[in-house]
């Protein structure tokens, strides 16, 4: 795993929540996240929690894992809802396909807040690296050398800032 990553070598997962207060707060962050997309080709997907429930997760993961094989990224950016059941599946699962995954803490509810604890230290214990998307985009802009980028990022950064967490 890489000390430093950088947006060329990174995706996006998305899990959609499944109660209201939690998809809209995940909406407002899509316009944003879009923009990370187009702007500097950071690839999302997005997984519904009703692809977790119904067993089909592995067969969103192994379409990821297949599109990737072109991309050839090993960072897996997961954020969403829900940690205790949803997050953790499929973090898992990435892991277990070869992802180096990196969990945006600020970008995840946690509705069992009383089991929070042992659901982060389930996932780092499996090899999982907690951060935020803030620090992501630190570490990215601090890796990138093409000034347009830079500039892209620091836009970006200052969106971000504004929007801040849920969960």
């Amino acid at each position: 795993m890489a000390a430093r990553r950088t947006a060329s070598q990174c995706l996006i997962v998305v899990i959609d929540p499944t109660t209201s207060s939690q998809k809209s707060e995940v909406e407002n962050l899509s316009g944003w996240l879009a923009s990370v997309s187009q702007s500097l080709y950071v690839p999302i997907f997005y997984i519904g929690w009703d692809k977790v429930q119904e067993g089909t997760l592995q067969s969103c993961l192994d379409q990821i894992g297949k599109m990737n094989e072109e991309l050839n990224r090993t960072c897996l950016m997961v954020l969403g809802a829900d940690l205790g059941t949803a997050i953790t599946l499929v973090t898992l699962e990435a892991l277990a396909i070869g992802f180096d995954v990196y969990l945006l803490g600020d970008l995840i509810a946690s509705p069992d807040k009383t089991h929070e604890n042992l659901y982060w230290q389930r996932l780092i214990q499996a090899g999982a690296v907690p951060t935020t998307m803030a620090q992501m985009l630190a570490e990215w802009l601090s890796a990138e050398t093409v000034p347009e980028n830079v500039k892209k990022l620091q836009l970006l950064n200052d969106v971000f800032m504004k929007l801040g967490k849920f969960g």
